[in-house]
């Protein structure tokens, strides 16, 4: 399974976990022990990336359990849940927990619903920060309803978190553009 994992990510080109720990690692800088949540973690190819520049202090939740079980078998995650984020169900994590969340390939269509966006600011430290990378369009998939980048201006319109930076980059997976949102949590 693992070995078929790689392949899939080098077929389709699948830059999005190197974006992801990239990312991370220039806001973290050399904090190696901060502590992160994988959200939508899969079957832990953000944590390799991760593990790969250092940093080893992260926990998982993903719905999917056969995911779940291969990123186990890594060895990369303190804390793994099994729990589809997002859908009235709190994510059994104390508040102000994490450092920094990272999200990776988990928004678009039949993904994170945008009202778990609440909960996960939830468990991050003021300060922390939130890397959110996923394919451009998913801003506008039906759904979220009247689109997801309303919703996030009205969490910062709530005092929930800021827009901290933004950009886009040519192939998140096969030959669609990615984007890198980073919200800074209040």
């Amino acid at each position: 399974m693992v070995h078929l994992n790689r392949a899939y990510v080098k077929a389709l080109n699948y830059n999005g976990p190197q974006q992801t720990a990239n990312t991370a690692a220039i806001l973290l800088k050399e904090n190696y022990k901060a502590k992160l949540l994988d959200v939508g973690a899969g079957s832990g190819l953000v944590a390799e990336e991760l593990s790969k520049l250092g940093y080893s202090n992260i926990d998982a939740v993903d719905a999917s359990e056969g995911l779940l079980n291969v990123a186990n078998s890594k060895g990369l995650y303190g804390r793994i849940v099994c729990q589809l984020v997002g859908h009235g169900q709190a994510m059994p994590f104390d508040d102000k927990t994490y450092d920094m969340v990272v999200i990776c390939g988990a928004m678009g269509e039949n993904h994170i619903p945008k009202a778990a966006l609440p909960d996960i600011i939830r468990v991050v430290k003021p300060g922390g920060y939130i890397v959110n990378v996923f394919r451009e369009e998913a801003l506008y998939v039906p759904w979220y309803e009247d689109g997801l980048q309303p919703y996030m201006n009205k969490l910062e319109e709530e005092g929930l978190w800021i827009e901290f930076s933004r950009h886009k980059f040519p192939i998140f997976i096969a030959n669609k553009e990615g984007l890198v949102l980073v919200h800074k949590v209040l």
